[in-house]
């Protein structure tokens, strides 16, 4: 139980993120309509992942992890097949468990809530047993880079999220 406090202390505190805003008011690649509501569906994993499902190259493809921690977008090859992205180049993925050959994907588009990204990058990465880890089926990960470009807003107990451009 104190592990699960602590851990949802540090997400609390961790994931308000601001980058340098261009002349725009934001960051490069990013823009955000203003229209849109700056709140998101989300949901909470049996594992304490937060989900989310933004629209890639205009598609829902599934449910992502909102992740805080993570490096990279990850996705995996179906929701790339479905989402229609445009192959990259292969690289090599290192983690604590080893290294794997992976292929990039790039995007048109991502769009969580009222931020939307372009060119987004993904690295292909099959989540099936980390699926039934966290306990949903999930089609990737969202990671640092959609939060170096917006104030990310998280109640985590109450399980809601919002984005906004920096000012």
């Amino acid at each position: 139980m104190a592990a699960i406090l602590i851990r949802c202390l540090i997400i609390m505190m961790t994931c308000v993120t601001v980058s340098s805003p261009d002349e725009a008011g934001t960051a490069a690649g990013l823009r955000f309509d203003r229209d849109a509501s700056p709140h998101i569906t989300a949901k909470l994993s049996p594992s304490g992942h937060l989900l989310v499902r933004p629209l890639v190259n205009g598609r829902d493809v599934g449910w992502f992890i909102f992740d805080t921690g993570s490096s990279q977008h990850i996705i995996t090859p179906d929701a790339a097949d479905e989402a229609d992205l445009e192959p990259g180049s292969r690289r090599v993925n290192r983690s604590l468990s080893g290294s794997v050959k992976a292929r990039t994907w790039r995007g048109r588009v991502l769009r969580l809530g009222p931020a939307l990204f372009s060119d987004p990058a993904f690295t292909e990465t099959d989540l099936d047993e980390f699926s039934k880890r966290v306990g949903a089926d999930l089609a990737g990960i969202l990671g640092y880079e959609l939060l170096e470009e917006t104030v990310a807003v998280i109640d985590y107990t109450a399980c809601k999220l919002s984005l906004h451009a920096p000012e």
